[in-house]
């Protein structure tokens, strides 16, 4: 009998020795933050906004950061979180959180961007980008605007400043001076289906905005179908083509963004219709130089119909994922400090300076590294609180095909704007469902 309770006794001291070494190795062991970017250069800027976030709370020092980078983040995203070990951060497309976020990819950050004190420094437009159902999902680390390029050099008069039309009747002005001047095409526009998407960003849907219209009425839910903004769009396209005054071989050439840059480089063209990156083309030392660019290019917001400004963004975020399904982030307070960090004032100037991208946050421009960027600077505070975004629906990308064809056809006179606008009605309340348009001109 001693026997017998001597070796339980000594089991069970064995027992308790090794379920305690296992408490204490597993107490012991750090906790961690996984971060999963698309750009390997984004490290470097997460270690210096760990260690800014780390100074505001010492208990960050306790954890260990881990970067992933997969060569497809989606792909490896999806996979990890059905294993349920999604990272804690992962960069996504702004356009993609609606659906990531119904999905229940993400993590809800609605409480605690409203308790931060850099989320009024992002102008509305790019907070609603980064919603799904009034919720916030993410934090944008980057934008981009779309806006008007000029050759300055080659007005028929001396500007002592940046000219800025405010309608697009002094646009239409201006090109027609230069037409009568002897210029071949003095305005390019995005006005095809070879276009791609800029025909939507960078033209169709910063004019249709800038008419008073929209794509999608977010109160009724419906897609708007037909307009007097619509309208008013079209004849614009159809006055430009008309009175010779762009390419007409851009709405359909095969690179369109080719010819109409070219043009605009050897001086056939002095009004282009852009994103803002398109400026690096045109810089010294770009793929399309323009002798002193630096004097000889302009930049201009693109006007409203009848007065105001108008411009679309998009851009990438930073998000919070749930680990799996029904399965919530390890860590979310830590991992929203990392994030804020990043997207502090000092952090998006950072960025935007060494990506050369526009910083989301309008207090950018008070730090002297990105204000000295003025280019950068001018699309940060003079055009992004000007902007929009698209509506993050599934039936977009049919639509906006269907906006590509819309002013194609007009441009190419194969319809009349009124033509052309019953077609494209049609053809997204197809897409869409009839009971999902709004039809304000009775097309249907």
């Amino acid at each position: 009998m001693r026997r017998v309770t001597s070796w339980w006794r000594t089991a069970t001291l064995l027992g308790l020795v090794a379920v305690l070494s296992f408490s204490m190795l597993a107490y012991a062991a750090p906790q961690k933050i996984t971060i999963m970017v698309k750009d390997k250069d984004d490290i470097g800027r997460w270690q210096v906004a760990v260690e800014r976030a780390s100074q505001a709370d010492p208990a960050l020092k306790g954890f260990t950061i881990v970067y992933e980078t997969p060569p497809d983040v989606n792909v490896a995203f999806f996979a990890e979180f059905g294993a349920k070990d999604a990272p804690d951060i992962v960069s996504i497309d702004s356009f993609e959180v609606p659906s990531w976020a119904e999905a229940k990819y993400l993590y809800d950050i609605t409480d605690q961007v409203e308790a931060w004190d850099g989320w009024a420094q992002y102008p509305t437009s790019l907070q609603e980008i980064v919603k799904d159902q009034g919720r916030v999902y993410a934090l944008l680390k980057q934008t981009d605007v779309r806006i008007v390029f000029l050759r300055k050099d080659l007005l028929p008069y001396a500007l002592g400043s940046q000219w800025q039309p405010l309608s697009w009747g002094e646009l239409l002005s201006m090109a027609r001076s230069l037409k009568a001047t002897g210029m071949e095409y003095p305005l390019a526009i995005q006005s095809g289906r070879n276009w791609g998407e800029s025909t939507a960003m960078q033209a169709v849907l910063p004019l249709l905005y800038g008419a008073g219209g929209v794509l999608y009425n977010q109160e009724k839910g419906k897609w708007v179908v037909s307009s007097n903004a619509y309208m008013d769009v079209l004849d614009f396209y159809e006055t430009i083509y008309k009175e010779g005054l762009a390419n007409p071989d851009v709405p359909t050439v095969a690179s369109p963004w080719m010819t109409a840059r070219s043009d605009f480089q050897a001086g056939k063209t002095a009004i282009l219709f852009d994103g803002q990156w398109a400026w690096g083309a045109f810089r010294s030392g770009g793929s399309l130089e323009v002798p002193n660019a630096d004097c000889n290019v302009g930049f201009m917001r693109i006007p409203g119909k009848d007065g105001g400004f108008s411009t679309f963004s998009g851009g990438f975020t930073w998000a919070i994922a749930n680990k799996g399904l029904d399965v919530p982030p390890a860590h979310p307070k830590e991992a929203f400090e990392l994030i804020s960090a990043y997207c502090s004032q000092e952090g998006i100037a950072e960025h935007a300076v060494e990506t050369n991208s526009v910083a989301p946050r309008l207090d950018a421009v008070d730090v002297p590294e990105y204000a000295a960027e003025k280019y950068l600077s001018w699309c940060t505070a003079e055009v992004l609180p000007y902007t929009h975004y698209r509506p993050a629906l599934s039936e977009y990308p049919q639509v906006s095909e269907q906006l590509r064809l819309l002013v194609e056809r007009v441009a190419t006179f194969k319809m009349t704007p009124e033509e052309a606008l019953s077609e494209y009605a049609k053809a997204v309340a197809q897409i869409v469902g009839a009971d999902n348009v709004v039809d304000e001109l009775g097309l249907l």
